[in-house]
């Protein structure tokens, strides 16, 4: 026993699976694999350097750093001042990226360790800080994966 179709129309085939395609981000602040990689510009307001980018992989929001490296004692103090602070992290192919900074990464990596730049959230006119909070003027280039030949081992 059949039922009769409630409508002429021929019944819908079953569509096959979709191709996948990558999607660039709207405002270009991924690649097409999805790379959220940091740009480099001048503020419209106060003309300093900062670097702009994506704060996390997922569920990101857009970050704003000013491109000075803190110590410790900076980064205590952008803490206190309730400025967030980013882990500036380089990839050898990809360029660099921004990772906001919570209480687990600041208690593992403080900022002045080797291999880590804590870079401060941007603000046209920040508080006052003392000279002791900040590291250099710019960000350091990317120390060398090798060490020279004849060095002693890092161990």
């Amino acid at each position: 026993m059949t039922q009769d179709t409630l409508f002429d129309a021929p019944p819908i085939q079953a569509a096959g699976p979709k191709p996948r395609r990558t999607v660039v981000h709207p405002y270009h602040w991924t690649d097409a694999a999805g790379w959220r990689a940091t740009a480099q510009h001048r503020c419209p307001h106060c003309r300093a350097h900062i670097l702009t980018g994506l704060d996390q992989d997922q569920c990101a929001i857009q970050a704003t750093a000013t491109a000075t490296p803190l110590t410790p004692l900076g980064e205590a103090l952008h803490q206190l001042a309730d400025i967030p602070t980013y882990t500036l992290t380089r990839h050898s192919n990809r360029g660099t990226k921004l990772t906001r900074r919570r209480a687990e990464n600041i208690a593992q990596q403080p900022a002045g360790s080797p291999r880590i730049d804590v870079l401060p959230a941007h603000r046209c006119n920040p508080p006052p800080m003392p000279p002791e909070a900040f590291t250099a003027p710019t960000v350091a280039p990317p120390a060398s994966l090798t060490a020279p030949r004849n060095s002693p081992p890092p161990f």
